[in-house]
């Protein structure tokens, strides 16, 4: 159980069953320096030089569902949830909501 990074023969654990994460990985998307991973009902988390981080701020919680992830090309990472999307700033520990159309203020958003 939970997520694990295999490289040729090599199996490394990046969050044990039991942990924030557990077994509700939704996805994922690699970055230049980390791997993202965004889950059912527990958040969005970093994990990076053999360290899983949660990314935490006013918009993105511990309780939120991250349903789809992309790498802008500017670097921001792309982030749809079931309440919306927005798009984050990881150097500069901001977010931002991105705007909806018409009629799907609030809506899930998948990838």
């Amino acid at each position: 159980g939970g997520l694990v990074r295999i490289a040729g023969s090599e199996i490394t654990q990046i969050a044990p069953a039991a942990g924030p994460i557990g077994g509700h990985v939704l996805a994922m998307e690699p970055a230049a320096d980390a791997l993202w991973i965004g889950t059912e009902e527990a958040g969005l988390y970093r994990w990076s030089e053999g360290t899983l981080t949660p990314w935490r701020d006013e918009r993105l919680d511990g309780r939120t569902t991250v349903i789809a992830l992309a790498e802008a090309p500017d670097g921001a990472l792309l982030v749809g949830t079931t309440v919306g999307a927005f798009e984050i700033d990881a150097p500069r520990r901001s977010s931002r909501p991105l705007p909806a159309p018409p009629g799907y203020e609030g809506r899930l958003v998948a990838g």
